[in-house]
């Protein structure tokens, strides 16, 4: 019972904050004096930062659907912190080009881009 009840109080708390995200644009405020943020589980990852760590991927609900965290992992074993850090950081620069382009990206660092 009490893993349902704190599920049902997440996800109305989740609710509540995207209503009331909603109202304080509408009003134009720009400066809230609380701004609640919600986050959905994406994927666990295979490790944090560091191999011995745990580590969760959790995504904004109504973000921009070109992001890592919108983007199909077509085969390998699952992903960790690392992996994800430069992904973005690949997504990042290719989003750069008009035209079709590669980047190879080791530990946030382009190691190699690739345009044509």
């Amino acid at each position: 019972k009490r893993k349902l009840a704190a599920k049902v109080f997440r996800h109305t708390a989740a609710y509540d904050a995207l209503i009331s995200n909603y109202l304080t644009e509408q009003m134009g405020e720009e400066s809230p004096e609380t701004l609640t943020v919600t986050f959905e589980k994406n994927q666990d990852l295979r490790y944090g930062e560091n191999p011995h760590q745990k580590a969760t991927f959790y995504k904004a609900p109504f973000a921009a659907t070109s992001s890592v965290a919108y983007a199909e992992q077509l085969h390998g074993k699952e992903l960790s912190y690392n992996n994800i850090n430069d992904a973005d950081a690949a997504l990042s620069i290719v989003k750069e080009f008009t035209e079709p382009a590669v980047v190879a990206v080791k530990h946030m660092n382009p190691c190699g881009v690739g345009v044509g």
